[in-house]
């Protein structure tokens, strides 16, 4: 996914106007609108200082726009990126398929911890349905994550708006060897 369509997504889900957005990041009122619109549709590339300073506006890790050297986390962001936003189906299930439950780990124990990503076929396809196997200790920890918050909003514990911003926030928490984790789980999802 391009970057414009980054900036787009995140605006709409902070419920800023493209001039709203504008505004925030410096830019004249009567320029605001235009020079977001010319993000959104790749007209115009945001340098990565600009990147930042809107990441900050829009309350979401850089790193939404901003590539790392940190294979693992980048693979992961892009799997989130890939995960539909709207209602429906997911098109990335980051859930084990078979092992024993661990319901005080909250995941699958597998003998070898091998973690599966399945994609969704329609049901009258002769496809099989796909799995990747990983091998990265990182990686499968970070999709056991990455599946616990999924059935926290499929059980309703948070909201699509939590869900979606624990996405967004994501690297931080995780990838940023510059900053802590501000609080734990438990604590993010208090209600």
């Amino acid at each position: 996914m391009n970057i414009g369509k980054k900036i787009q997504i995140l605006r709409k889900f902070r419920g800023l106007t493209q001039a709203e957005l504008g505004i925030a990041l410096g830019f004249k009122p009567e320029a605001a609108a235009n020079r977001i619109t010319q993000y959104e549709t790749s007209y115009r590339v945001p340098k990565e200082d600009a990147l930042t300073q809107m990441a900050e506006v829009l309350k979401v890790s850089k790193y939404n726009f901003i590539e790392t050297d940190d294979t693992a986390c980048d693979f992961i962001l892009t799997l989130f990126w890939l995960d539909p936003l709207e209602e429906g189906e997911p098109l990335i299930v980051p859930w084990l398929l078979h092992g024993q439950e661990d319901d005080s780990r909250g995941m699958s124990i597998l003998p070898r911890w091998a973690a599966l990503t399945t994609a969704f076929y329609n049901e009258n396809s002769e496809m099989p349905r796909p799995f990747i196997e990983l091998r990265d200790d990182s990686i499968n920890s970070y999709l056991a994550e990455w599946n616990r918050i999924r059935t926290y909003l499929s059980e309703e514990k948070i909201s699509k708006d939590e869900y979606l911003d624990w996405k967004f926030n994501w690297y931080e928490r995780k990838c940023d060897p510059d900053r802590r984790i501000k609080y734990t789980m438990s604590e993010m999802f208090q209600k």
